[in-house]
């Protein structure tokens, strides 16, 4: 099959070419991008001409007294700007391969995150980053990272307006759910009033009542001021009494997901959900977005809370 035309042109196109061009408008003019790659003046002007005849477009607009970008080039521009970066990008993280994570990371997470969906993983951790000692820390208040001396930290509800980086992880979508043994005992609500005349628990700080707010599938949402038969700030807690029988909870779904599957735990209310979702951020300094260790561990974090990404 004959070469076409515009096939042969791309043939022809130099890619060190389109990088002098890229120069050429980023400095305003030949001189000033001969100057920068530290080529002769006439060669610039070849070879931008050279770029031109090989695209088949003007590119430059040149007069005796100025340059001007045509409009092809303006677009030409962009789209090798972008594309420019994008190799850049591909080079950093080859680079990063060779170049290992190494050092102690301090990291704080609240208690039910890190013993439910951190601890599990970290033996993927040790695997990919053998050179990362890693300090965990499980507190469910938040702590201010530079006072105590921490890296990171998995944050859950809105991010703190202050100078930490905070990067989404997803949600904490939280759902009504109790055992097979105590639905059979007091029977299953069939409306969230209904939960007034049930036995429930709440994760929360010592209070001798909670609110709960929650929306159903259709929009219609819903506040209850209810009297918990057990408060603890600790998640984990909760769930083992629930699944023990004890009565109903508002607890995030992927930390009973599991329990659900074994049928240990039974949705109440499938159509209501709490009302709105809490955010889950990794927080770090800004000085650390160039640590090694950081940007792997952050990385890491986004894989293990796939499951945390929620849609509506």
């Amino acid at each position: 099959m004959p070469e076409t035309e515009e096939s042969a042109r791309a043939a022809r196109v130099d890619f060190d070419n389109v990088r002098l061009f890229l120069r050429v408008v980023e400095q305003g003019s030949l001189t000033a991008a001969a100057r920068q790659a530290r080529v002769p003046l006439t060669s610039v002007s070849r070879r931008i001409k050279a770029l031109e005849q090989a695209l088949g477009v003007q590119l430059l607009h040149r007069s005796t007294r100025r340059l001007a970008v045509s409009e092809a080039g303006r677009a030409f521009y962009a789209r090798c700007v972008e594309a420019e970066q994008t190799l850049q990008d591909a080079v950093q993280d080859a680079r990063d391969l060779r170049a290992q994570a190494r050092g102690t990371l301090r990291v704080l997470a609240p208690y039910a995150l890190g013993l439910l969906v951190l601890e599990p993983q970290l033996a993927r951790l040790r695997q990919r980053h053998p050179g990362v000692q890693l300090a965990l820390t499980y507190d469910d208040q938040p702590l201010d990272l530079l006072s105590h001396g921490l890296d990171v930290a998995v944050h859950v509800g809105p991010p703190p307006h202050s100078s930490y980086v905070a990067r989404p992880l997803g949600a904490s979508r939280a759902i009504l759910v109790s055992s097979p043994d105590y639905l059979a005992r007091a029977g299953t609500p069939a409306h969230p009033k209904d939960l007034l005349g049930h036995a429930v628990l709440a994760v929360g700080a010592d209070a001798p009542l909670v609110v709960w707010a929650l929306r159903h599938g259709t929009g219609e949402s819903i506040e209850l001021t209810l009297r918990p038969l057990l408060i603890s700030n600790e998640s984990t807690t909760v769930i083992r009494q629930v699944a023990q029988g004890a009565g109903i909870a508002l607890l995030s779904q992927p930390l009973v997901q599991s329990r659900l599957d074994q049928g240990q735990l039974v949705r109440v209310l499938p159509d209501w959900q709490r009302w709105p979702d809490l955010e889950i951020t990794a927080l770090y300094p800004r000085r650390a977005t160039q640590e090694r260790k950081v940007r792997a561990f952050v990385d890491f974090l986004l894989e293990i809370f796939a499951d945390w990404r929620v849609c509506d």
